[in-house]
């Protein structure tokens, strides 16, 4: 477990904070790539798929309720905090703006800052499930 994790798990105030602030750092990112008339692509499909605003809101609602159900938030925080900032502020934007706003040269595609969170978390947070599990405290030897 990262060093930040205790902090985290403690206060469900921390979390949201958190939570909000890389969503907010997103959204206000990409704002400010579309008024300072910078260079982006309007990703209209999320995914790669042509689907629509509710079908995209039905998938974050599963992978989030998916989340706690698996306790996957128990096991590392700070990753699965990355993939639902990520997942959210890509949603959110699709609402506020109309699109997702991607910026960043990623080789032969475009993707934005929220594509990259949810990336980093979800590889860091399979390297943690399979290759460093965390081990349950024996509660019988007092560990």
């Amino acid at each position: 477990m990262n060093k930040l994790s205790p902090l985290i798990m403690k206060s469900w105030f921390w979390q949201t904070l958190i939570l909000c602030s890389v969503i907010f750092l997103n959204l206000s990112l990409s704002y400010l790539v579309r008024t300072l008339g910078l260079f982006y692509i309007p990703n209209q499909f999320p995914f790669g798929l042509s689907i629509g605003p509710l079908s995209a809101t039905l998938i974050l609602l599963f992978v989030t309720w998916g989340v706690f159900a698996l306790k996957l938030f128990d096991k590392s925080p700070v990753f699965t905090l990355l993939i639902l900032a990520g997942g959210w502020s890509n949603l959110l934007e699709r609402f506020i703006l109309g699109s997702a706003t991607d910026y960043i040269m990623f080789f032969i595609s475009f993707i934005n800052l929220a594509d990259i969170q949810i990336w980093i978390g979800l590889i860091l947070l399979n390297i943690q499930i399979w290759f460093w599990p965390i081990k349950k405290p024996d509660v019988e030897k007092g560990i």
